[in-house]
């Protein structure tokens, strides 16, 4: 595995990759060329893809290509036509996206580990030595050691796959169907991992997320209120640091963030701010339909890794295979090799009860 140090001027050209465009080069046959062409080839150097159809979309790039904001798509029309209706354009704005659940472990600050080669392994020390006290000069110190374990994660697939024909993507506007593709796919893949690093059961190529992983400490959220919160913190122990946070499902944010820390005047919500990305208890919180019903997680979030494969997502276009040359239908897909793990599962104190 590759050791990933931030780089900001890096973080910084990779998050202004335009996979619409990268898309758009790919369907044409053209090369890619500009920003997208430098940050693939900065990719290539990592890892090659596949074949000359596909590039490398790196993982700082997922804010701009997943959160496009959409304008309204209207139809103007005149009857009837002989009155003036033949002079009316319909005019199309670009397309509204799918509604998504919203994403909360890479907010929240989970350790995303790209390149990676080989199987991941990450060495911890759960347990540390002990210091003594020496009663008097000729006291010898105590031998105590250390403790040591190494959670390991292997290259998992995710992906999404659309088609389209080549007259709709010569014909789509303003936005052009590889836009809205592309966003889409993007947003899938990334939803999925989200998901898959909370809630994962480890079976059939998925990975295994928070909730299903042993040593997570698990409390009672009945009639939560700040003492409940306050005891989930303290359940995390040494963990508690500046990457501990909450994610909630939707419902319980919103009734945390009507539910008072205590009676009386001045007191404010347990929720406070955006039922999406707020704060609970002082800490920051971000709540998503993703989770089941009365769902609270706990946690320093830096401990939960997340290692890829590659530089990040792969973008791959496919014209044509030999069933759909004759019509000129184009495939597109988004390719990822992941994994979840919570590499100090006590980090993290869950509940699933919450009233």
């Amino acid at each position: 595995m590759t050791d990933y140090v931030a780089d900001a001027r890096r973080a910084k050209l990779f998050s202004k990759f335009n996979a619409a465009r990268a898309l758009l080069a790919l369907k044409d046959g053209r090369p890619l060329t500009g920003l997208e062409r430098e940050v693939n080839d900065e990719c290539e150097k990592v890892k090659l893809t596949e074949n000359n159809n596909a590039c490398w979309v790196p993982w700082e790039a997922m804010p701009r290509n997943r959160a496009v904001a959409m304008e309204l798509t209207r139809a103007d029309t005149v009857s009837p036509a002989s009155s003036g209706g033949y002079l009316t354009a319909t005019d199309l704005h670009p397309a509204i996206p799918a509604l998504y659940h919203n994403s909360v472990t890479v907010p929240l600050g989970a350790t995303v580990i790209p390149d990676c080669v080989g199987n991941y392994g990450q060495p911890t020390q759960p347990g540390p030595a002990t210091a003594y006290w020496l009663n008097g000069e000729s006291t010898q110190v105590t031998t105590s050691q250390q403790t040591f374990s190494q959670p390991a994660g292997t290259p998992k697939g995710v992906g999404a796959y659309t088609e389209f024909s080549r007259q709709l993507a010569l014909q789509s506007s303003p936005t052009g169907v590889q836009d809205a593709v592309a966003r889409d796919l993007f947003t899938l893949v990334g939803l999925a991992i989200d998901l898959a690093a909370l809630t994962g059961n480890g079976l059939q190529g998925v990975p295994l997320g928070i909730l299903n992983t042993s040593g997570i400490t698990t409390f009672t959220g009945t009639s939560f209120a700040l003492s409940t919160a306050m005891g989930a913190l303290t359940d995390i122990g040494d963990a508690l640091d500046g990457s501990t946070g909450w994610a909630a499902d939707r419902a319980s944010a919103i009734s945390l963030r009507q539910r008072l820390e205590f009676s009386g005047a001045g007191s404010r919500a347990i929720w406070e701010d955006d039922v999406r990305v707020g704060t609970l208890a002082g800490l920051p919180a971000r709540s998503t339909k993703a989770l089941a019903a009365n769902t609270l997680i706990c946690g320093s979030w830096q401990y939960l890794h997340i290692p890829v494969w590659g530089p990040g997502l792969e973008l791959s276009l496919n014209p044509y295979d030999t069933n759909n040359f004759k019509s000129g239908v184009i495939g597109c897909r988004v390719l990822a090799y992941v994994d979840t793990v919570a590499v100090y599962p006590g980090a993290f104190a869950a509940t699933s009860t919450f009233t």
